[in-house]
């Protein structure tokens, strides 16, 4: 399907289903000609003259993304507009994980200074008498490097001409009514977006003895934040002390007190290095065993004939001994069963997948823009094809095979952990590589008009985070041998974390949120609290048994009965 558009500095320009991006609650967006096009379901819904031009006076700073030109119908009527194309970004959402802040190396201070960013747009945004309002962790996107913030979805700000009216619930000041925004309740926002940067939480959320998991937004209305003294917080939570001392004090003003200041300037910031500490994990659910030991944080293990291979931040290892090849500046490294009894690492980097053996000798090499892993093989994306890549030795050299499994569509298909979601107008598809030469493409109803953020696929079992309505909701997804069909179940309005999860051989899912484990197979569900490992800890499993990655150490983990 295709429809033709006009766009005065670029002329007719047909969008076909190819350039499709994503769908939200009031536009399609689209990619052609290094342009994103914004187009709205409803015409009326279109941006107006002269609020373009007030958000005109924020093209000053590049972070800030407005609307460019406007997009005509065959008819000449206005349905949408043109936008500066954004690549290689991630959602603010992803830096409320500490884990991902030590896979991608971000120090403290890093995380400061894009703090201090978005502090620093929001004061100019207000300096222009225009409030962004619906300031949420999916309208700020990161770069690539971590050095700069994007505001996006400015044609939902308040300006002199147009009130806004949509906001996400999760960081709504409680305080507005009747919608009367205001600057404070903009620092409110940033206020929710910086403590769940630096805390790894909402701060409306954790346990409280008065109110239920999910009464966060009771809490709200209440003022009754994790600073009240009855109040705790999830195990994978950073310490309040990471938080520089006059933004701490605010915030305890604006969350206990309903405080609605600016916030203070960050000024010079301590840089607070976190260390591991030793301390003797002991549960009253589990039996705990240390099996490994390192010398640095592990961010990954894959087991290949007992021997374990490591990824760290400063590299890979086979057990204690460092491997020759450099990782630096990679962004994604995994390892595959390989050839034979060695195992093959396969590193991406600069849109090239590079495959080396454990001497550190690249043997083959294909473009791909991402990649993941999924019984043992190594699949690859570029275009608008996946590829399915495998290794054989022959004559004492290693041979790299690689062959198309799918095709799909290159602007609205994201690789994640073992499955590669893909969005076609508001419908959301899984495409699983569920056995060699073997793929499947299924639609999951249950997503449809919802946002994906997160997804994993581990045997049979699909985990997928999404956000709708402002919420987020985990869904779990059973599938059948031919992965054609599945049992669906769903828990609604949940705390935002990586999925952590592994399934052993016998078919049982073991699941680690932040505040306790699922253990679940059909119909039979468990649910232990207080665990000795979160959301946070990656989990895995080793000759059937769930381990856990926990700093420096890999821990054995086995019910008690």
């Amino acid at each position: 399907m295709s429809r033709k558009v006009k766009v005065p500095s670029m002329g007719n320009v047909t969008l076909t289903d190819n350039d499709y991006l994503s769908s939200g609650g009031e536009a399609e967006v689209y990619i052609k000609n290094s342009k994103a096009f914004k187009i709205y379901h409803n015409p009326d819904k279109m941006i107006s003259d002269k609020k373009m031009q007030e958000l005109s006076c924020l093209s000053g700073r590049s972070n800030i993304v407005i609307p460019n030109d406007k997009i005509y119908d065959s008819g000449n009527n206005p349905i949408g507009f043109t936008m500066p194309l954004l690549s290689n970004t991630e959602p603010l959402l992803k830096l409320f994980s500490n884990k991902f802040k030590r896979k991608s190396g971000l120090a403290d201070r890093d995380v400061n200074d894009l703090i201090n960013k978005i502090q620093d747009t929001v004061q100019f945004i207000h300096s222009n008498n225009i409030l962004v309002v619906d300031l949420n962790e999916l309208n700020l996107l990161i770069s690539e490097n971590f050095d700069d913030v994007y505001f996006i979805d400015t044609d939902s700000y308040q300006t002199p001409s147009a009130r806004a009216t949509a906001i996400m619930a999760s960081i709504r000041d409680p305080l507005v009514k009747k919608n009367a925004w205001h600057e404070g309740s903009d620092w409110f926002s940033f206020a929710i977006l910086a403590f769940q940067i630096w805390i790894g939480t909402h701060p409306y959320k954790g346990a409280h003895p008065k109110y239920k998991m999910k009464e966060w937004m009771k809490r709200m209305q209440d003022g009754v934040s994790v600073f009240d003294a009855d109040a705790t917080l999830p195990r994978m939570c950073n310490e309040f002390s990471i938080i520089p001392p006059s933004h701490l004090q605010w915030m305890k003003a604006v969350f206990q007190n309903g405080e609605r200041s600016k916030p203070p300037k960050m000024g010079e910031i301590s840089v607070i290095i976190s260390t591991q500490q030793n301390i003797v994990i002991v549960s009253e659910s589990f039996d705990l065993k240390l099996v490994f030991s390192f010398e640095k944080e592990i961010l990954d293990c894959y087991d290949v004939m007992g021997v374990k291979h490591l990824v760290s931040n400063d590299g890979i290892y086979k057990g204690n001994a460092k491997l020759p090849i450099d990782t630096k500046s990679a962004k994604k490294v995994v390892f595959s069963s390989g050839t034979g009894f060695s195992p093959v690492v396969a590193k991406l980097e600069n849109e090239m997948l590079g495959f080396y053996n454990l001497s550190g000798k690249m043997f083959a090499e294909i473009s791909a823009t991402d990649m993941t892993t999924r019984n043992s093989i190594v699949y690859s994306l570029y275009g608008d094809q996946v590829y399915e890549n495998s290794f054989r030795t022959r004559n004492g050299k290693d041979l790299h095979e690689f062959r198309v499994v799918c095709n799909v569509m290159k602007n609205s298909s994201r690789v994640f952990d073992g499955v590669i979601m893909q969005t076609m107008l508001k419908k959301q598809f899984a495409v699983v590589p569920y056995e060699k030469g073997k793929c499947s493409i299924v639609h999951l109803e249950e997503l449809d008009s919802s946002r994906v953020i997160d997804a994993k696929c581990e045997r049979n079992v699909m985990i997928v985070m999404v956000e709708k309505e402002g919420l987020y909701n985990r869904h779990v997804f059973t599938f059948d041998s031919d992965y054609k069909t599945y049992e669906h179940r769903i828990e609604l309005n949940v705390v935002m974390t990586d999925i952590n999860f592994t399934v052993l051989p016998n078919g049982v899912t073991v699941l680690a949120t932040e505040s306790e484990v699922v253990i679940f197979k059909g119909t039979m569900e468990k649910h232990i609290p207080n665990a000795p490992f979160s959301s946070e800890n990656k989990l895995f499993n080793l000759s059937g048994l769930v381990h856990y990655i926990d700093g420096k150490e890999i821990i054995q983990a086995s019910v008690k009965r």
